[in-house]
Order: structure tokens, then sequence, then C-alpha cells
């Protein structure tokens, strides 16, 4: 491995699959008889959570990561793990209509209509 220092030194690829080798240890291992034959189950890596990348030696640090793919759960996405994700900046239209009415005074019906650019009635000249 190389030194943590060249942990930018690493492709999105390469840091993507070191995530998927930590998911790899971390999954049980284990055989299974089959007859006179053992054999050895395919590996099925588990999602690594930030407290096993962090007890992890040998392993970019979640700064890498965040910095790398602007957030932890866009990394674990992109390296298989998860199907979809939470974006942690998504915010409901609710929320959204709430924060724009507190912070510039408008009603929460103009600030709804704003967003969703919608106007109830054309102004008349």
């Amino acid at each position: 491995m190389k030194n943590k220092k060249d942990w930018n030194s690493y492709s999105d690829e390469e840091l993507l699959n070191l995530l998927v080798k930590l998911g790899e240890e971390l999954a049980p291992k284990g055989y299974t008889e089959n007859g006179k034959y053992k054999r050895y189950k395919k590996i099925t890596p588990i999602e690594p959570t930030a407290k096993d990348l962090k007890k992890a030696e040998d392993y970019p640090p979640m700064s890498v990561y965040v910095q790398r793919f602007g957030n932890w759960s866009t990394a674990k996405y992109l390296a298989g793990f998860t199907e979809s994700f939470e974006n942690p900046y998504a915010y409901s239209k609710d929320e959204l209509i709430d924060s724009l009415a507190a912070e510039t005074g408008f009603s929460k019906e103009f600030a709804s209509q704003l967003l969703s650019g919608i106007k109830k009635e054309k102004r008349k000249k």
C-alpha cells in the first residue's frame, strides 16, 4: 500500500476498490460442505460504516472519500453498496418553502409559487 500521505494520488477507481476490499474483509468467512469437497463461500462484501473505516488500517480516512466524492453516501453508492443514496442536502418542498419564507419575509403561499414557478394571476398593466 502507498503511504497515507499519498491517498490523493489514488484514482477514483482505486479508492472505490479499496472500499469494496474493506467490505470483503468485514464479511464473514467460512466454507460449506458439498459432499466430500469443502468449498469456500463466495464473499459478499458488507457495507462499511464510518466506524469500520476509521478502525481499518491501511485504508484512506473518510475525509479522502468526502473530498473526492462529495460525501460518504455517494462513495458507498459508487462502490456498489447501495442502489441509491440519500442526499444530505436534500430538502422537502415544505422545508424549502418554510426556509424561503423565513429568510425573505415572503408569505408561504408566495414562496410556494416561486418554487413551483406557478403564477396564480397575471399582472394587469
